[in-house]
């Protein structure tokens, strides 16, 4: 994806240097209408492995500096299994799919980037906020890596989000056909930003320890 995007950005810049690039059906899930059915590895459509790649992919965009605005060309399919692993944004009900997090993250970032730097994990920071990322290549890979987040600049401090999982939660239910409303609610509350810890800092800086599991984004939010 980055080697076709950066080959047609220097085309474009040939012939028209200063023209804003927006990058349509900018999805690293190349499955529409395909899923979990056809291939198990789609299963990275319904977990917190996709919104990993998708920080993976900003990162490296907005590094190029060339690229103002990707979007997701993403389906709703009616008449399909619960976590079907087609590329969508929700699965049966509208239960939201990691994924939608992915994105919430990359809007509460702001609109400038930040200098940011890490080892062992991905990092992308905006003017308010941070989102620190595992991703792992291999989808099955499992671990937790600790990270230290050192801040300047940081306001008060910081309100840490993790992805929701919606998935994981239908896992833990024994992957039922037909939920239940009870456990349709469930599935509900399990997507979505799930709130952590609030971070204090002092005259703008601090410091604070992250557990970030493989296949995880962890958003940090500069308080007012």
């Amino acid at each position: 994806m980055l080697g076709d995007i950066r080959r047609d950005v220097a085309v474009v810049r040939e012939r028209f240097p200063d023209v804003p690039i927006l990058v349509d059906e900018c999805d690293p899930a190349v499955g529409t209408i395909y899923g979990v059915y056809d291939n198990p590895n789609f299963i990275v459509c319904n977990t917190t492995y996709y919104p990993t790649i998708l920080c993976a992919l900003a990162d490296e965009l907005l590094r190029d500096g060339e690229i103002e605005r990707f979007t997701t060309w993403a389906f709703y399919f009616e008449g399909k299994r619960w976590f079907e692993g087609n590329r969508t944004l929700v699965t049966n009900e509208n239960v939201e799919l990691p994924v939608v997090d992915g994105f919430r993250m990359l809007e509460r970032l702001g609109d400038r980037r930040v200098e940011a730097s890490a080892d062992k994990v991905g990092v992308l920071a905006g003017d308010r906020g941070v989102i620190v990322y595992h991703h792992v290549d291999a989808w099955w890979e499992e671990g937790t890596t600790q990270v230290t987040l050192r801040c300047v600049g940081a306001g008060s401090g910081v309100r840490v989000w993790r992805l929701g999982d919606s998935h994981a939660r239908w896992r833990e239910m024994g992957s039922p056909e037909c939920p239940s409303a009870e456990q349709v609610a469930a599935l509900r509350a399990a997507s979505g930003l799930q709130p952590g810890e609030t971070v204090r800092g002092e005259g703008g800086r601090l410091t604070h320890r992250l557990d970030v599991r493989a296949h995880e984004a962890v958003l940090c939010e500069v308080l007012p």
